[in-house]
């Protein structure tokens, strides 16, 4: 396949996560209303989707480098598709919730799949190119997520997911094999993968950048988890005037990682996310502050979403770059199945202690993404010391 195609192949299959995950966080009171659920019930069905990519990623990581990439991402793929139906039609929400595991279960081997081609293919000149494409994904999926709950109903977002998963399906089926996506059997023994697993968790290089993506993707997945019923209740918005608000939070993510690829080069991988890491906590301290009575407006919830969005941006660009380059290709499918774990785990573990707190006032979830980041800052400087 000529490098092109493979380029705009893996954009069409890693924007998938975009759709399954972003698209429908707008409907999430609708969908509360829709079986008369409290908002934490409704939560769930974001951490049992990370919780079950996370399991995915690091069982489909070894699994990729041993059969193959695109065969193995054939094999599971289908549960994804099937769960995207499943939550189309639930008419319980626990029928979703399901839906929304087993579509974590398929669609994360995708993940693992997308960055470990690209990674075998030598894509270095174009993985900045590559990361500010698929930060288009997050972009506009709430805002179409939005129009599409508010005109038609939550139940199209799912039956949108289910075919786009069917054309991820298809195309990996279309693809054809080489190099990148060929069974890699020599590293099939269990005691080679147990060595290689240690190797990876024991080099502080790739915790460092590990945790501190995690965490920081955390606090994300914690604002989009409470912040629909927040704006709700404080501001009236519909699910179509949410889709707009977090337009800006998910811009800035994108010019942020545009903005990286012109510093790279003028400044070090260690001082972009030293940069990054103050962002991100100068985020949640500006929330506390707006979130504060008689200071709460909505233009002034774009200052924290922007600093936040900033920060982001260059930690995500970054922070993945560095994971990669201390290992060999051949252990591509591996570091991105750890990778991808510790980052769902960590999600996972952040929206469940969200579906705890209030989602009256911005003031619990700047709260934790605050905690969140903090943690994320004290992992990557105590890890990157000498």
């Amino acid at each position: 396949m000529s490098y092109p195609a493979l380029c705009t192949l893996l954009i069409f299959m890693g924007l998938l996560g975009s759709a399954a995950t972003d698209m429908y966080v707008p409907s999430l009171p609708q969908i509360s209303q829709s079986f008369s659920a409290e908002p934490s019930s409704v939560q769930l069905s974001i951490s049992l989707y990370l919780i079950a990519f996370a399991m995915g990623q690091l069982l489909y990581g070894p699994l990729l480098d041993r059969f193959g990439k695109r065969r193995g991402a054939l094999r599971v793929l289908w549960l994804g598709c099937f769960g995207a139906l499943l939550s189309a039609v639930a008419t319980k929400l626990w029928i979703l919730n399901l839906g929304r595991f087993l579509q974590g279960t398929g669609f994360s081997a995708i993940s693992v799949a997308v960055p470990a081609i690209a990674r075998d293919q030598r894509f270095a000149r174009t993985a900045s190119l590559l990361s500010v494409i698929f930060g288009l994904g997050p972009l506009l999926a709430p805002i179409i997520g939005g129009y599409i709950s508010h005109l038609y109903g939550w139940q199209l977002i799912f039956t949108l997911i289910f075919c786009y998963s069917l054309l991820v399906l298809f195309a990996l089926t279309w693809m054809k094999d080489d190099p990148s996506t060929q069974p890699n059997l020599a590293s099939a023994g269990w005691a080679e993968l147990r060595h290689s697993y240690h190797q990876i968790l024991s080099h502080r290089q790739f915790v460092a950048n590990a945790l501190a993506k995690s965490l920081a993707f955390s606090g994300a997945m914690v604002f989009f988890s409470i912040s629909p019923f927040v704006l709700h209740k404080q501001f009236q918005l519909n699910a179509v005037s949410y889709g707009w608000f977090t337009l800006s939070l998910s811009a800035t993510i994108l010019l942020a990682k545009i903005a990286n690829s012109l510093l790279i080069g003028r400044l070090t991988l260690h001082q972009l996310n030293g940069i990054a890491l103050i962002f991100i906590n100068l985020a949640p301290i500006a929330l506390l502050a707006i979130s504060l009575p008689n200071t709460q407006s909505l233009p002034a919830l774009l200052i924290p979403l922007a600093l936040f969005g900033s920060g982001a941006g260059l930690l995500f660009s970054n922070t993945t770059s560095a994971m990669f380059l201390p290992f060999p290709k051949t252990w591509g499918g591996r570091v991105a199945g750890l990778a991808g774990m510790i980052q769902m785990l960590s999600a996972f573990s952040g929206t469940m202690i969200a579906t705890c707190v209030g989602t009256d006032t911005f003031i619990p979830l700047a709260g934790v993404m605050l905690g969140l980041s903090a943690i994320a800052a004290a992992c990557y400087y105590g890890l990157t010391r000498r």
